[in-house]
């Protein structure tokens, strides 16, 4: 079919078009009786300044190859077949069913009111998508069609009886909303049949977050059926917070429901009135999709406080490479921070810097595989800002010039935990070695207080201080003194943890290995008289036999959470030598943990405006890969510190320059 002569709109007057269309009786023909419904339209040039209502569609446009068409003129012009798909179509056929006495329709379509040809009119009505949402008396969504196989009919029940509940008499619309909810989940095919409706294609499409945030009214369409948006919203909260909490997934999207980050939106947008950064609307949206990966960023930029300010204008004719990279430097420059340089993703496969610079978050691999250390989570959640632009003034779209500090080169990095799969299994299991490891008490020789200490430091690196302010210090400490013994390993209960137990035991730390330093403790109390917990174990026998038993449990609990947690997310444990000052009776190296890439000889540096050490890896003097954050426990708190100071001197040796690619 030939391609439309779209008249060009008037930017100067915010000119939009409005399809007006309606049956078109003379192509509606079928075979038989059977009618095939067809339709005609004009295009109309309006101004959004000032108006008639109008609708907004939203929908994923589909297959591309289909046989639909749709005969358009434009005020004048000769009336030509367009070519639309066969979900425009069918989105088409469910407005105008539901059109009652009106004869012909104004809406809003993006496919037939933008010249999809011209690449600066697209750029332009991209500015103007909150506008045209926004300003539309209503925003039909057309999720799909009723097929005829499961879960379809079971979607189309639930969501007709959302419609019956709603209408009932004797309730208010907040007491109906709230009886909706609680009664469709007491019920598993129900609870089933939602899930699979707020995973439909639609609700993943990147550009349907702007066209319902936006929105004063959303009414759903799903076939023949209607429903309005607030009446999903307490359905879709209820799921979201049970599959989260059946979920337990170490990924950014709530809970793996495919609407779920339209609720943050709406909230954000609607509710509470609160500003939405790029950084948060992207880290909401990394599950989203679109034809055009440029759009999962273009697509966002409305509805952000600082969208246009990172990312001045959605420029098609710009790589993605160069758009991550432009708008990462600015936000680092504009935030005050260089914290979001640790964003790397916990994906299998490493960030490729001839697509999008190491400096910048691996955006791409987050698109494909939403998995993100415990780290990245930290710092996704709260950035720290600084006093200073980070970055310096000599640095381009390539390459990120900062200040360093070396700390240090990676010796040792423990194995990743391997992810579930349904092959997983114990290997060999029990390991002969975990009923010796007690008999490694007597053997420890040389031990200190300040070993005791890293001992501490070890397990509280390893659960990342996160076993709960209810756990007592004792209790803790039992815990790790049992990993790698017969008692310990009846109280781990994921075999991939169990694996990593395995796999690890002869991890090397400074002198010993990790098994040994579990031991450590007990040691040094027989010899010095250091608090151990095999001190406080007859005071257990002073207290209720069952209370101490809860604890117990309680304690292991916290300690299984706290590994998957950690090492769930694909980080690893690290020993590094550390070059600073040493102070007396202080071990020379240092714990963390690291990215899954990290590797041993890779470089620990701080960064003058990073609020965390990073390990970078060295390609040619001066020029290094960023690979990712480490994660040290806040009793090096004063090893950091003088980092901060050495960087405020004037001409420290120690500072360097770097160029990062």
């Amino acid at each position: 079919m030939a391609s439309f002569p779209y008249r060009a709109l008037d930017t100067n007057s915010h000119e939009i078009r409005i399809l007006e269309f309606s049956l078109d009786i003379e192509e509606s023909r079928g075979v038989g009786s059977k009618l095939k419904p067809r339709f005609r339209g004009t295009l109309k040039h309006v101004s959004l300044i000032n108006t008639e209502p109008y609708t907004a569609l939203s929908y994923c446009w589909g297959d591309l190859s289909s046989d639909e068409f749709l005969r358009l003129d434009s005020e004048g012009a000769q009336v030509r077949s367009i070519a639309i798909t066969e979900n425009l179509h069918q989105a088409l056929l469910a407005v105008w069913e539901r059109r009652g006495e009106k004869q012909e329709l104004r809406i809003w379509v993006d496919a037939l009111c933008i010249n999809q040809s011209d690449l600066y009119e697209r750029i332009q009505q991209v500015q103007m998508m909150r506008q045209i949402y926004s300003r539309a008396e209503e925003v039909l969504a057309w999720v799909g069609p009723i097929a005829g196989t499961a879960p379809s009919p079971a979607i189309e029940r639930s969501l007709r009886k959302m419609q019956m509940a709603i209408h009932q008499p004797t309730l208010s619309a907040d007491q109906a909303l709230s009886s909706i909810s609680d009664s469709m989940l007491k019920s598993e095919d129900e609870w089933d049949a939602m899930i699979s409706f707020f995973n439909k294609e639609y609700w993943r499409r990147v550009w349907i977050i702007q066209e319902i945030t936006v929105a004063s009214t959303v009414t759903m369409l799903y076939g023949a059926v209607e429903v309005s948006w607030d009446v999903l919203v307490p359905v879709l909260r209820s799921l979201v917070k049970r599959s989260a909490h059946r979920l337990g997934e170490q990924g950014i999207n709530m809970g793996g429901i495919g609407a779920s980050h339209l609720l943050r939106f709406r909230e954000h947008w609607i509710d509470t009135n609160k500003p939405i950064s790029i950084l948060q609307a992207m880290t909401w949206t990394t599950h989203t999709k679109a034809t055009d990966p440029r759009d999962k960023i273009f697509a966002l930029l409305g509805l952000c406080h600082d969208g246009f300010r990172i990312v001045p204008v959605p420029n098609y004719k710009q790589s993605l490479k160069s758009i991550i990279s432009e708008m990462s430097r600015l936000s680092f420059s504009l935030y005050r921070s260089l914290d979001l340089i640790c964003i790397r993703g916990a994906g299998t496969k490493s960030q490729d810097p001839a697509e999008i610079p190491t400096w910048a978050p691996n955006w791409p691999s987050l698109w494909s595989s939403p998995y993100i250390t415990s780290l990245e989570k930290l710092i996704f959640q709260s950035p720290k800002s600084f006093d200073f632009d980070p970055v310096l003034t000599t640095s381009t779209t390539s390459v990120l010039r900062v200040k360093a500090i070396y700390v240090g080169s990676i010796n040792r990095i423990s194995s990743s935990l391997e992810r579930h799969t349904q092959s997983t299994q114990l290997q060999n299991s029990p390991k002969p070695y975990i009923f010796s490891t007690e008999n490694l008490r007597k053997e420890l020789d040389g031990a200190t207080k300040e070993h005791v200490r890293v001992r501490l430091l070890i397990w509280r690196t390893l659960t990342m201080d996160c076993l709960g302010v209810d756990i007592r210090a004792d209790e803790i400490d039992e815990c790790f003194t049992s990993l790698w013994t017969p008692q310990g390993r009846g109280s781990i209960y994921n075999t991939q943890i169990i694996n990593w137990l395995d796999s690890n035991a002869w991890f090397k730390i400074g002198p010993w290995t990790i098994r040994e330093w579990s031991q450590l403790q007990a040691r040094v109390a027989e010899n010095q008289g250091v608090w151990s917990s095999s001190f406080l174990r007859p005071m257990a026998g002073r207290v209720n036999a069952e209370i101490t038993e809860r604890r117990r449990i309680e304690a292991w609990d916290a300690t299984n959470q706290a590994l998957e947690h950690v090492l769930g997310s694909g980080m690893r444990l690290a020993e590094w030598n550390h070059v600073l000052e040493k102070r007396p009776k202080t071990v020379n190296f240092m714990i963390g943990l690291v990215n899954p890439h990290t590797r041993s000889s890779d470089g620990v540096f701080f960064l003058r405006g990073c609020s965390v050490p990073v390990v970078l890896r060295q390609i040619a003097s001066d020029t290094y890969q960023v690979i990712g954050g480490v994660w040290l426990t806040d009793r090096y708190t004063g090893y950091l510190e003088q980092f901060r100071e050495k960087f405020d001197v004037p001409y420290r040796a120690e500072v360097v320059v770097l160029d990062l690619v």
